[in-house]
Formats: structure tokens, C-alpha cells, sequence
């Protein structure tokens, strides 16, 4: 994307998370004993922000945060590098807690669903109007009032729409099926190509490209990546690490791609 070095900008998803070591994954009724190691900032869009920042993009963050996390998670995103001028408070906009169990150097998440619709205002659209892209996931572009009216505008104006689509953030509605091809590149991991189309990648993907899709990237874990584009279909072997904890991986990848 030869623009880039104008700027991105990321919506949404800012919450601070609380970790927590477990010897195994509990049954159903099961009751277990769990170290607690404390709060961080994250949530899976200013992960990416984050990244993208460090990465040398000039990023953008807008969301929603309540007055007793703003200066956290401002302080947070400072530090990478994140600009932070349109973030927008109020006692309605609570932070989307985040629970993060980890086991064994995996991981499950627990996000609360918490975060009221808003209205975007008038200098927020015109920071999407002049930017090279738009990173998001589908809940929080569903939150903006007017969501599909903005795309398209911002779309007529050049701007290219990032989704990352992991298996919380999509359904199967119509809704979400068009928001899907309105975007330049879908970024799944493997659980959540299975979700959209089944087993069958390669059809699925094919079918988002002839909607208008550029790209449709798929991160399959140690086995690497697949990225489908203009008839393509290309495969990188992933790369041995000891791993220590999988949060933020897919964020990270999605980020440096871009920035790629």
C-alpha cells in the first residue's frame, strides 16, 4: 500500500486485563486453585495499534474508555508510540474487561460485552477520511451508529478497511457477511476460517475474492500462514520459538503484515 506513511487508524477494543496461571483446564463443576499475575493493558485492537506503532506506522486509536481506566490505558498506549488524541470518555463507556486464564503457555479469554454505541463525531471522520486504512473488528464498527453509511464514505475516498476476524468477532448474520466484503483484507486464524466456510479453505476464501475482497490471510498456528490474493495462493512455514504465552500473537502478526 504505497500511502502507508500517512497514518492508520484503529478502532476500539482498549481493556485492561487480568491474568491468571492454571495448573489445567477445569471440568464442568470442577473447582481449581489459580495464581493470579496481575493487570495489563490490552484488548485485541490497541494490541494491534500497539504494534503497529512499534513497527514504525503512524497509528491512530479510537475508542471508548470510562475516566477510571483512561489514564492507564493512555499511559499504555503513549508508551508504543499509539496516538491517543481521539479517544472519547464518559461514565457510559466502560473498558471491556478482559479475564486471561493461561495454561500450559496457552491461553482462554473471557471478554464482557460492555460497551454502549456511540455516535462518531464530526473531527473523528475526518481523521478516517485522510487515512491509508482502517483496522478494526466487526463488534466494535457495529457499535458506531451509522456504521455502514461511514464505510462507504471513507471507501470513496480511498481508505482500505483491515478486519481481523477471529471467531468471537463475526456471525453469521447478513449483517456481518457485508461487512466482511466491504474489507481490503480479512485476516483469520485457522479456527475462524473454519467458522466462516467449514473445512474448506480455499473455497471460502475464493468466495470473498470474487465479493471484492483483496486479500484473505490465514495464521495456522506453528504450521505458518496462507494468504490468498489475485489467484494466488501463498504458503510460509512458520518458525520453532519456545512458546511462553500465545496473547496478542495473531495481533502482532496482522500488524508487521501491514506494515510489510
Amino acid at each position: 500500500m504505497k500511502d502507508i506513511e500517512r497514518y492508520i487508524v484503529a478502532i476500539g477494543s482498549s481493556s485492561i486485563d487480568t491474568y491468571y496461571d492454571a495448573p489445567y483446564w477445569p471440568a464442568l463443576g470442577d473447582k481449581i486453585m489459580v495464581k493470579s499475575l496481575g493487570s495489563r493493558v490490552g484488548g485485541l485492537v490497541s494490541n494491534a495499534a500497539c504494534a503497529m506503532a512499534a513497527c514504525g506506522l503512524n497509528t491512530y486509536l479510537i475508542d471508548t474508555v470510562n475516566p477510571d481506566a483512561r489514564d492507564t490505558i493512555l499511559g499504555e498506549l503513549d508508551k508504543y508510540g499509539v496516538k491517543s488524541d481521539y479517544i472519547l470518555t464518559g461514565d457510559r463507556c466502560a473498558e471491556s474487561g478482559t479475564n486471561i486464564i493461561l495454561v500450559n503457555g496457552e491461553r482462554v479469554i473471557f471478554v464482557s460485552k460492555n460497551k454502549p454505541e456511540f455516535d462518531l463525531p464530526s473531527e473523528h471522520k475526518e481523521l478516517l477520511y485522510g487515512a491509508a486504512g482502517l483496522y478494526s473488528i466487526i463488534p466494535e464498527i457495529k457499535n458506531i451508529r451509522e456504521h455502514l453509511a461511514l464505510l462507504k464514505s471513507i471507501k470513496q475516498r480511498g481508505v482500505k478497511l483491515f478486519w481481523d476476524m477471529e471467531p468471537a468477532t463475526f456471525g453469521d448474520s447478513p449483517e456481518d457477511r457485508s461487512l466482511m466484503r466491504m474489507a481490503d483484507i480479512l485476516f483469520f486464524n485457522e479456527w475462524g476460517m473454519k467458522k466462516y466456510g467449514g473445512q474448506n479453505m480455499e473455497t471460502s476464501a475464493a468466495q470473498l475474492l470474487e465479493a471484492g475482497v483483496r486479500a484473505v490471510v490465514v495464521t495456522l498456528a506453528e504450521k505458518g500462514c496462507v494468504v490468498f490474493t489475485g489467484g494466488r495462493e501463498i504458503r510460509v512455514a512458520g518458525v520453532g520459538v519456545d512458546v511462553k504465552d500465545t496473547t496478542g500473537a495473531g495481533d502482532a502478526f496482522n500488524s508487521v503484515f501491514l506494515r510489510g
